[in-house]
């Protein structure tokens, strides 16, 4: 199968064939990439199997993009040789997602200039090894890190802790004397995320002496009552998110004020319209909102959030209490740039080009399981959005071979597009591989194309580098 590549600085690779990549590794070099994601790719069940990467692939990829800058090995998993990654000697960022790492490894890495690093699967990597390589690294300021061994985590990232900037820790095990102990040591810290452990009133009043920036709390569970109160002191927040805890109640989001806030992440939060008009007021420079599957919203919410004229992305997928008659308001937000409307399914397609009339700069766009949306309708929208670059419209059954012909005459520029569970055929596969030059993702499952279809459309599109069948 064919390579592709996007054009540089930045590269990502998905090679189906390692040998048929690194065997034209050996021939090209590319001295003007700076980042580069080696990325396992989906195979035609959509599922993916992990890249094995041996000391020649890496020497090989060192080798073609000697100057790279940031390096992301994704689902690879590594036999040795990871000190051939020493002769990158421009690398700040070193990231192993979904990557398995041999246990001592890491000792072998020695890079003078890496400011980030992630492990997120570092099953294999014991801490000694780990404690090392930070002590060889005391540039880092952005960590990510996997471990059960919590103590020992803890203590590991407090050793390095006065430099960093960013923590993303992912474990339900770690505690909140941990979360503490490293909060009282990081006097720089302005990202922290914190998905899915348990924390009390102790570590969140930690948190109030950091200079935060972005907080992600999602999936986190409290231990004590009314436990948001303390970070309305946290004033130079600028992006938090709140998405999956249990247990909020309106009276949680009585006592914030966050006047520099512009992000703000509500997936799943059952809070009433009342307390979210109340609390939108309360952050007068949102720019950033997802309240995705936050069910007790009703149309005063939406109308609440267009007041200002500064939202730019919007999503609401599966708030089936808002209707059109609250959609009508975004034509006060004209530099909306990302809008999902995913399963709201009490809005009209006269609605949807009103506001496309209006918000002519949308970029990405998500109207998947909108049962109304037509052919006509989806027509008139992408002749509105001139600026369109995503486009999702997964589960709409009366959108046919006609609306993407239509979509790509009009945008052949499109980079993503997601057409599942529809009623396409081969004529769409037709259109998209004559017409679609821009195009690098493609997500096709569920519907009736043929092998010959989906090859063409491989063969044809020469940016497309995923293809999700």
């Amino acid at each position: 199968m064919p390579l592709f590549e996007f054009a540089f600085p930045h590269v990502t690779v998905y090679p189906r064939d390692l040998e048929l990549f690194f065997a034209s590794a050996a021939t090209t070099s590319h001295l003007n990439t700076r980042s580069l994601v080696v990325h396992a790719p989906n195979r035609f069940n959509n599922e993916q199997s992990a890249l094995i990467l041996t000391e020649r692939h890496l020497t090989c990829i060192v080798d073609r993009y000697p100057n790279l800058t940031a390096l992301n090995l994704h689902m690879c998993n590594m036999t040795g040789g990871l000190s051939e990654l020493n002769r990158l000697s421009k690398l700040r960022q070193l990231r192993f997602s979904n990557s398995d790492v041999p246990e001592w490894e890491l000792v072998n890495i020695l890079l003078p200039h890496l400011h980030v690093f992630s492990l997120s699967n570092g099953r294999r990597v014991v801490p000694e090894s780990l404690m090392f390589f930070l002590s060889r690294h005391p540039l880092i300021t952005g960590l990510e890190l996997p471990f059960t061994d919590m103590d020992c985590t803890s203590r590991m990232i407090a050793d390095v802790a006065p430099h960093l900037y960013c923590l993303n820790l992912n474990c339900s095990n770690f505690s909140s004397d941990n979360i503490a102990r490293i909060a009282l040591c990081a006097h720089s810290l302005s990202v922290l995320r914190l998905q899915y452990l348990t924390l009390d009133g102790t570590a969140l009043q930690c948190f109030t002496n950091l200079p935060l920036q972005e907080l992600d709390l999602s999936g986190v569970r409290f231990t004590s009552r009314y436990p948001l109160t303390r970070l309305s002191l946290i004033q130079t927040l600028v992006s938090l998110s709140l998405a999956d805890i249990q247990g909020l109640t309106d009276a949680d989001f009585t006592a914030f004020y966050f006047y520099n806030l512009r992000v703000l992440n509500l997936t799943g939060i059952q809070i009433s319209s009342a307390a979210f008009v109340y609390f939108v007021a309360r952050c007068p420079r949102l720019q950033d909102v997802d309240i995705t599957r936050c069910s007790n919203l009703k149309n005063k919410s939406l109308l609440s959030l267009s007041k200002t004229g500064l939202l730019k992305r919007l999503c609401i997928a599966y708030c089936r209490k808002i209707t059109s008659a609250a959609l009508y308001s975004l034509a006060e937000s004209p530099h909306l740039t990302a809008l999902s409307l995913s399963a709201c399914r009490r809005i009209w397609n006269k609605t949807l080009i009103h506001i496309a009339e209006r918000c002519t700069e949308i970029q990405s766009l998500n109207l998947s399981r909108l049962t109304k949306l037509d052919d006509s309708t989806l027509t008139k929208l992408v002749e509105e959005l001139s600026c369109l670059q995503n486009l999702t419209i997964d589960g709409c059954p009366k959108l046919t071979d006609t609306a993407i012909a239509a979509l790509f005459t009009r945008r052949p520029q499109l980079t993503e597009l997601s057409m599942c569970w529809g009623n396409f055929t081969d004529k769409s596969l037709q259109c998209i591989a004559a017409l679609a030059f821009g195009l690098q993702f493609l997500a096709l499952r569920g519907n009736q194309f043929t092998e010959d279809g989906i090859k063409l459309v491989r063969h044809r599109c020469p940016s497309l580098h995923t293809i999700e069948v």
